[in-house]
């Protein structure tokens, strides 16, 4: 493999794996060189109620319920524009073949 533009970058095998084991520490070193988000997250988790954590991974659980369901319903109104779309579509096709047939017959 060819790398001209970056030749300290890990090389991969057919699987998309790293090749060897230098290539695997680089590339776990590449992933946690910016660990802020992490570093800000295990700070918010050090906050936490222990006795209160059941109740909020269910407020959690009910609100991804609810933004889910509401994100079904909208695809389904979406469905139902298309095919209303697509019903007045073939119909307007029905009227001008049917008007061409019309004015095709009287005229000679």
């Amino acid at each position: 493999m060819n790398n001209d533009f970056d030749h300290n970058a890990p090389s991969y095998n057919d699987d998309n794996k790293p090749n060897n084991q230098n290539d695997w520490k680089s590339l776990h070193d590449a992933l946690h060189d910016n660990d802020d988000f992490e570093t800000d997250a295990e700070e918010g988790l050090q906050h936490i109620n222990k006795e209160a954590l059941p109740t909020i991974v269910a407020q959690l659980n009910t609100q991804l319920h609810q933004q889910i369901k509401k994100k079904k319903n909208i695809n389904k109104k979406k469905l139902m524009d298309q095919t209303s779309t697509y019903i007045t579509i073939i119909t307007i096709l029905i009227l001008v073949v049917v008007a061409y047939i019309v004015i095709k017959k009287l005229l000679p």
